[in-house]
């Protein structure tokens, strides 16, 4: 998500009113629709097509009406550009964003949200340059810096991405930094750090499912399986519809805990979520034939009495 401080005029009461009644109609396209790897590139603007008889459709007439009459305010495109990237109209937000860089090319603004949208949308090359035009304008932009930083990693510049890193750390904690802090230890085969990292990210950030997620494989990896186990419970209470977790939740039952009755439990729970999720079938089936497989759990019953107490000292 992009977020920005709004300093030019107040949307008129109108226009106010309309954009709270489309509020929960445009949540998918702020949490998917914005950052689809295709956005960029489909054919006709969603806005040509743009029914104006529609909520949406008024609200940006009234905008297309208050830039005619103000083309040359800055601000008033960095807003509009703003209002079209929560609407998902990507090639629209990105036209605004780049008139008002052209309007006033010492506003960082509007670099930044070009930065953060091609990041999104997996340019790493074009974020990476608008993110350094950014911090040349303002060396001190930390929204800027971490722009950099995410496309760096994604770049695999690992040398470049600790620089920025370095200077990130040394200001007050942030969760997004913490992430990809994790990121660049990991990239280094520094796994005890990266997981450092990521454990504050979480600890500052716990509604982030894949944070979780990521955390929970770094744990199983490293023999901290009950540990993972009891983040994984921890973010259904809070998310219970989360399939990830569910299926995360249910291999860990399966793998690590050889509680093949409450893996299918789990699996039979993420069905509910997705009725067609393979991964969920498969795991059933999967299940059910290592309970009656005998020699497996015989094979099984001597690791955990023998392996596993050996592996803790």
């Amino acid at each position: 998500m992009i977020s920005f401080g709004r300093r030019g005029a107040p949307l008129v009461a109108l226009d106010v009113f309309i954009l709270r009644t489309i509020t929960i109609a445009t949540t998918l396209c702020l949490v998917m629709a914005p950052f689809a790897p295709s956005a960029l590139s489909q054919g006709p603007s969603r806005s040509e097509s743009l029914p104006y008889g529609s909520a949406l459709g008024h609200t940006k007439a009234n905008w297309d009406r208050r830039i005619a009459a103000s083309p040359k305010n800055a601000q008033l495109h960095m807003d509009y550009g703003t209002f079209l990237l929560s609407a998902g109209l990507i090639e629209n937000a990105i036209a605004q964003f780049q008139e008002a860089t052209f309007l006033n090319p010492s506003d960082v603004e509007p670099i930044i949200a070009l930065a953060e949208i091609y990041l999104q949308n997996l340019d790493f090359e074009k974020s990476q340059t608008y993110a350094a035009n950014a911090l040349r304008l303002q060396q001190g932009s930390s929204a800027a810096r971490i722009v950099l930083l995410s496309a760096l990693v994604q770049r695999d510049q690992i040398a470049d991405a600790e620089r920025e890193l370095t200077i990130l750390l040394a200001q007050p904690r942030n969760p997004r930094v913490l992430q990809l802090a994790y990121m660049v230890k990991a990239r280094r085969g520094d796994f005890t750090e990266a997981r450092r990292y990521l454990q504050q990210a979480v600890t500052l950030q716990p509604a982030k499912i894949d944070w979780v997620l990521q955390l929970c494989k770094m744990l199983e990896s490293s023999g901290n399986d009950a540990l993972a186990l009891e983040q994984l419970r921890t973010i259904l209470k809070r998310y219970p519809n989360s399939l990830e977790a569910r299926l995360k939740l249910a291999r860990n039952l399966e793998v690590y805990r050889n509680d093949y009755n409450g893996a299918i439990l789990e699996y039979g729970r993420a069905l509910e979520i997705d009725s067609k999720s393979a991964v969920a079938l498969a795991g059933i089936e999967r299940c059910k034939g290592k309970k009656n497989n005998l020699a497996l759990r015989i094979k099984q019953g001597i690791q955990f009495y023998i392996v596993r107490p050996a592996t803790k000292n």
